[in-house]
């Protein structure tokens, strides 16, 4: 990944500030101490303009916490229920790699 510093000195990734990355993909916790966004709509706008590249970063089934918080509306590490089964119970969409990894697993699966 290639960090660019912004005038100002801001480290960018990808155009996103370091903070604002970290507010997408973790929650809202401000590593510089700074609000990272100046409003919840300019937070879902950068959600919307960085969301594809935001979620070719992740590992099978997770989701960036703005994936939860502006789409899908709901938060399944807040309980007991993982992001696994929280994309199944709910019928979300799956990359293709979730869909054969879940695909082996029934093929792997007793019957009865």
């Amino acid at each position: 990944m290639r960090l660019r510093r912004k005038a100002g000195g801001a480290v960018t990734v990808r155009g996103l500030s370091v903070s604002q990355k970290f507010d997408l993909m973790f929650g809202v916790g401000p590593l510089t101490g700074d609000q990272s966004f100046a409003s919840p709509d300019e937070y879902v706008q950068v959600w919307q303009r960085y969301r594809d590249s935001l979620l070719a970063e992740c590992s099978p089934w997770h989701r960036p916490d703005a994936y939860w918080a502006v789409e899908v509306q709901y938060q399944p590490r807040c309980g007991s229920e993982t992001e696994e089964s929280a994309l199944l119970r709910l019928g979300l969409p799956l990359t293709p790699e979730e869909r054969a990894i879940r695909d082996t697993r029934n093929l792997q699966a007793p019957t009865k």
